[in-house]
């Protein structure tokens, strides 16, 4: 019986333990405190302070807050509708800026073609009568060649545009 009543005690312990631990509020991190301050015509106005972060034993280090001007700049979406013939690309030249996200809506109107951007990881086939949409970020400036990777005829190895990223 005493045996019993040990063991019951111990789980009562362990359960009581865990239940405190799991009540206690969540500490506001060490670097941001919210503070009151009293204006002179008796307003509340509530502020945040920054506070250099003491790091106790135990506790993990809180990183720093990112400014908005230390966040790159908010890409844009850049989107091309594009017609594929023998034996061009029309628009025939495209322009970006770097860390734009790219998107070429590309319709072959009369035979099987292709495009390939091979700097960019493109290489769709174009079948006639379907728009192929291809994304990708331009991420490094320069001048890049894009091709027609389907033979298409006499005239494919012409077949070329030029994606420039500034």
């Amino acid at each position: 019986m005493k045996k019993y009543l040990l063991i019951l005690g111990v789980i009562s312990m362990v359960i009581l333990t865990a239940c405190a631990q799991q009540s206690q509020p969540a500490a506001q991190p060490a670097h941001e405190r919210e503070i009151a301050v009293i204006e002179p015509a008796g307003e509340m106005i509530k502020e945040t302070k920054e506070e250099t972060a003491v790091e106790e034993p135990g506790s993990k280090s809180v990183p720093p807050t990112v400014e908005p001007k230390d966040l790159p700049a908010k890409t844009s979406l850049k989107e091309f509708n594009m017609i594929a013939k023998q034996w061009d690309f029309e628009p025939s030249t495209i322009f970006v800026t770097e860390g734009d996200r790219v998107k070429l809506n590309v319709k072959s109107v009369d035979v099987t073609h292709g495009i390939s951007l091979a700097e960019f990881g493109i290489n769709e086939i174009l079948s006639p009568g379907k728009t192929v949409t291809v994304e990708f970020t331009a991420d490094r400036a320069g001048e890049y060649i894009f091709s027609c990777s389907v033979p298409c005829g006499k005239g494919h190895g012409g077949m070329r545009g030029t994606l420039v990223v500034e």
